[in-house]
């Protein structure tokens, strides 16, 4: 077995952001950016890998997906489902100078696409329970 380190670089002007996070919440987005694939940027989790997770900085599992939340609130990364999260490049990223440009533009693409099907969603749901109203003749 390969014995290699993992890293991560953060940006400067990500201290703001990362400032607002707890110590364990910290030491999470840290154990996660280490674990992203290169250079897409993109973090694959299953139970197993959350449990993992939650034992390397010591917290219940049931907080990871608290933190995962969180960190999608922040915008520290996305949530695209499936157990597969985005990382901010312009936060933290695994790749390469010359794909840094590309995951910035590729982030900004999936954010927007996110808020489009969540609108579409809300506006489904409210349909639905306008259709579910009582109609009055």
């Amino acid at each position: 077995m390969q014995n290699y380190t993992r890293y991560s670089k953060f940006f400067q002007n990500s201290i703001p952001a990362l400032d607002t996070l707890t110590k364990r919440e910290l030491l999470l987005f840290i154990y996660f950016s280490t674990k992203v694939d290169m250079p897409s940027n993109e973090l694959r989790l299953n139970r197993s890998e959350k449990d993992k997770a939650a034992l390397a900085v010591k917290i219940k599992p049931i907080s990871v997906n608290n933190c995962l939340s969180k960190f999608c609130k922040k915008d520290l990364m996305l949530n695209l489902r499936g157990g597969t999260y985005l990382l901010n490049p312009n936060i933290s990223n695994r790749s390469k100078p010359q794909f840094i440009q590309h995951l910035q533009k590729k982030y900004q693409e999936q954010k927007k696409a996110l808020r489009v099907n969540q609108s579409g969603s809300h506006l489904e749901q409210q349909q639905e329970a306008i259709n579910r109203l009582p109609q009055h003749n």
